[in-house]
C-alpha cells in the first residue's frame, strides 16, 4: 500500500467512524410507552434501589455504554404520599443534588428548565478529575422523576451530540 494511500486512509478513518456513529442512533420507546429518546443502540435495562431524601426507591435505567461514552435514561416512580408532601422543586432539587453528589464531580452549570411542560433541572458536571463530562436532566412528570444523562470522556465531548440526545427525550401522555 502506498504511503499516500495509507495517509489518506488515516485522514478519512475518523470521518468514516463519525459517519457510522451518527447512523446508529435510533428511537427507543420505553416498554410502557411513557417516554421515548434517541439512543446510539439498543439500551440494556437495569433496576436498582437508590437512596433519596424520601427513602430508598426503585430506579429503572436504560443505558447504552460505548466505553468512553454512555447514554442513559431512567426513572424513579414516586408514591402519592411523597407527591402530596413535597413540592416539585423540592423533589427535583433532591434528585439533582443526589445525582451530582453521587458521582463526586464539580458542578459546571445548573439551571431550572422544563421538558414538554414538565418542571426539570439541567446539570453539567466535570468528573474523574476533569477527564469526563456528564450532561444530565431531571424531569418530574406525573408520578415519575426521569433522569437523562450523557456521560462522555472530555477529549471526545461533542456538544451537538449531547444536545441532540438530551433534547430528543420526550414524555408521552
Amino acid at each position: 500500500m502506498g504511503r499516500f494511500l495509507r495517509r489518506g486512509i488515516l485522514i478519512l478513518l475518523p470521518l468514516l467512524l463519525a459517519a457510522c456513529w451518527s447512523l446508529t442512533w435510533q428511537e427507543f420507546l420505553a416498554p410502557d410507552s411513557r417516554f421515548h429518546v434517541l439512543m446510539p443502540g439498543l439500551p440494556e435495562m437495569q433496576v436498582n434501589q437508590v437512596p433519596t431524601g424520601f427513602g430508598v426507591l426503585e430506579q429503572t435505567v436504560f443505558m447504552v455504554d460505548r466505553g468512553p461514552q454512555a447514554y442513559m435514561v431512567g426513572y424513579t416512580t414516586l408514591d402519592e404520599a411523597i407527591l402530596g408532601e413535597y413540592s416539585p422543586d423540592a423533589i427535583l432539587e433532591d434528585f439533582a443534588g443526589r445525582g451530582t453528589a453521587g458521582v463526586g464531580g464539580e458542578v459546571l452549570d445548573y439551571s431550572v428548565t422544563e421538558v414538554d411542560g414538565y418542571p426539570g433541572r439541567a446539570v453539567r458536571l466535570s468528573v474523574a478529575d476533569g477527564d469526563g463530562v456528564i450532561d444530565a436532566r431531571f424531569v418530574l412528570a406525573g408520578d415519575r422523576v426521569y433522569q437523562v444523562a450523557a456521560i462522555v470522556a472530555t477529549k471526545i465531548v461533542d456538544e451537538e451530540v449531547n444536545a441532540r440526545f438530551l433534547d430528543s427525550f420526550k414524555v408521552l401522555k
